[in-house]
């Protein structure tokens, strides 16, 4: 909210356990009390403290971790990379 020239900003939005289809609900909205909604490209500051949202009391049972397998190989450089 600092940042006078800054044109881009990412909000995340349809992409949702590794599948994405586009919506135009917000990235985790189901588990906070707030969530700043755009309006002519932009979003309000926030009032409360921080990013002015807090998590509700079961966020974790209505999102449980994702467990997801990563399998890894080594680069032609050396570095470990994603598969």
């Amino acid at each position: 909210m600092a940042i006078p020239n800054f044109a881009i900003q990412e909000y995340a939005t349809g992409f949702e356990a590794g599948v994405f289809e586009s919506t135009g609900k917000h990235l985790g909205s189901d588990i906070v009390d707030k969530v700043p909604l755009p309006r002519e490209g932009f979003v309000d500051i926030p009032s409360g403290p921080g990013l002015g949202m807090a998590l509700l009391p079961d966020a974790q049972k209505i999102r449980p971790p994702l467990v997801k397998p990563i399998s890894t190989r080594p680069h032609f450089d050396g570095f470990v990379i994603d598969r």
